[in-house]
C-alpha cells in the first residue's frame, strides 16, 4: 500500500461534481456541496476536505502502488442545480443505420456532468455507434421491412416475430442490469421492455400510420402509436414539416434530429452527395446517370467510401444531397443543404407524400432516375432548421426532475 497526500487548488464558490479515475478506470461520480466542509467519496478511499482558503484537499490516499490519479471537475450548467450523476438509457431500432444516427445524436445531447448514457440497439447501426467510440449492447435483431417488403408474411412469422420476443427479453435484462433513470428510444421492443421494468419511457420517432397504404402496416402502426403514447412520459416527434393531419395525436413536436460532428472538418469539393438507405437498390445506376451529365458524384457506401463518425459535415459541404431515408432528410434540413428525396420503402413513400403535401422549402420528391437527374440540375432552395437533438434532451432532462 502507498500513502500520499495531494492538494488540488480549486475555487469552491459553488457546488461541483468530480470523476475520480484511478489507473485509467473511472469510479462513481462524487458530489460536493459548498454547504458541507467534508465529503467522503463513496467509491475510493479519499477524504475530500474544504480548506480554510477555499481549496479542495485530497487527503489520506490509500492505493496499491504504482497508480495514476486523474480528477475531472464538472460545474453545473447555467440555471441548473448540480446533482449526483444519473444514467439515461438510449436504444435504437436495428433496421438501417439512420435509427442509430439520430438516437446517438440525442445520447450525445443528453450526456454531460449530470448525466451518463448507456446505449443499445444491434443491427448495422450499432457499428456506427461503435465507430464513434461508444460501447453498445446488442440484443436480438429483427428486420420486418426486409422480411415483409422483400419477402412474405411467412417470412415475417418465421423470422422477425420469434426474434421480437427475444429482443424484448434481451432489453428487459439490459434495463434491469443498467437500472437507468429513463429510457429514450425509437424501438418498439425497447419500449415494451421499459413497460415491463417500470422504466420511465420517452419515445422518439417520426413513424405514423398515415404513411402506409397497405392495411396491415397501417393498422399495426396505428396500434403501435397508441400503445407507445399510452405507456410513455412523452412521444417526441421529430419532423421537418409543421403539425400535420397525418401526425399521431398526442405527440410532442420537435425539430429534425441530426448527429453533429465531433470536431470533424468539412470535406472539400463535394458536388452531389448520394446517400442510399439499407433498402435502396439503384443508386449506382443513378450515380452513372448523374456523372454522364457532368456532375461530380460522391456515393456514400461505395467501394471507395471510408466510414465517418458523422455524415453531417459531408451534407453541409455538398451542393445538393439525394437520399431515400428520413434520417438523411433531417440531416439535410439541419445542414441547410437542398435535398432531393428518391423513396423506396413504404415508410419513405409516406414521408415523401407529407413533404409534397406541405410544400416545404428545401425538399423535392422524385420517383425515377431521369427525374432525379433533372432535379439536380435545378435543385430547390436551401432549408433552414435548428437541430432537435438538444430540444429532445432538454425535454427529457427537464421532465425527469
Amino acid at each position: 500500500m502507498q500513502e500520499g497526500r495531494a492538494t488540488l487548488v480549486l475555487p469552491w464558490s459553488h457546488d461541483f461534481a468530480a470523476d475520480i479515475l484511478v489507473s485509467g478506470e473511472c469510479t462513481r461520480r462524487s458530489f460536493f456541496s459548498r454547504d458541507e466542509s467534508y465529503v467522503r467519496s463513496p467509491a475510493v478511499p479519499f477524504a475530500f476536505q474544504r480548506g480554510a482558503t477555499e481549496i479542495l484537499v485530497i487527503d489520506r490516499v490509500r492505493l496499491l502502488f504504482p497508480f495514476k490519479l486523474k480528477i475531472q471537475i464538472y460545474f453545473p450548467r447555467q440555471g441548473r442545480q448540480l446533482r449526483m450523476s444519473r444514467t439515461v438509457a438510449v436504444a435504437h431500432y436495428p433496421e438501417g443505420a439512420g435509427h442509430a444516427t439520430r438516437m446517438l445524436a440525442v445520447a450525445q445531447a443528453l450526456e454531460g456532468p449530470e448525466t451518463d448514457v448507456v446505449l443499445a440497439g444491434g443491427g448495422p447501426g450499432s457499428q456506427f455507434i461503435e465507430h464513434n467510440g461508444y460501447e453498445v449492447y446488442r440484443p436480438a435483431t429483427v428486420d420486418y421491412i426486409g422480411d415483409y417488403q422483400g419477402g412474405s408474411i411467412f417470412d415475417v412469422l418465421t423470422r422477425s416475430v420469434p426474434n421480437s420476443a427475444r429482443r424484448v427479453f434481451d432489453f428487459v435484462r439490459w434495463l434491469r442490469r443498467e437500472d437507468p433513470a429513463a429510457l429514450v428510444t425509437d424501438d418498439m421492443f425497447a419500449a415494451m421492455a421499459a413497460h415491463c421494468t417500470d422504466t420511465p419511457l420517452y419515445v422518439l420517432t417520426h413513424n405514423a400510420a398515415s404513411y402506409y397504404d397497405a392495411a396491415v402496416e397501417e393498422v399495426f402502426t396505428w396500434i403501435l402509436n397508441r400503445y407507445q403514447i399510452s405507456i410513455s412520459h412523452a412521444f417526441l416527434y421529430p419532423s421537418v414539416w409543421p403539425p400535420d393531419r397525418g401526425d399521431p395525436a398526442g405527440v410532442v413536436h420537435i425539430p429534425p434530429v441530426a448527429l453533429e460532428p465531433n470536431g470533424e472538418e468539412r470535406p472539400e469539393n463535394v458536388d452531389v452527395l448520394l446517400v442510399p438507405s439499407t433498402y435502396t437498390t439503384n443508386f449506382k445506376e443513378l450515380t452513372r446517370a448523374l456523372e454522364a451529365e457532368g456532375n461530380d458524384v460522391t456515393l456514400v457506401g461505395n467501394d471507395d467510401w471510408e466510414s465517418v463518425p458523422s455524415l453531417l459535415p459531408w451534407i453541409q459541404a455538398a451542393n445538393v444531397v439525394v437520399c431515400s431515408g428520413y434520417s438523411t432528410v433531417m440531416e439535410a434540413a439541419v445542414a441547410g443543404t437542398p435535398c432531393i428525396i428518391h423513396p423506396f420503402t413504404d415508410e419513405q413513400h409516406g414521408v415523401s407524400r407529407v413533404i409534397e403535401r406541405t410544400g416545404l422549402r428545401g425538399f423535392q420528391v422524385e420517383h425515377s432516375i431521369p427525374h432525379v437527374v433533372r432535379a439536380v440540375r435545378h435543385p430547390p432552395e436551401s432549408p433552414e432548421y435548428e437541430n432537435g437533438a438538444t430540444r429532445a434532451a432538454e425535454y427529457v432532462l427537464d421532465h425527469m426532475e
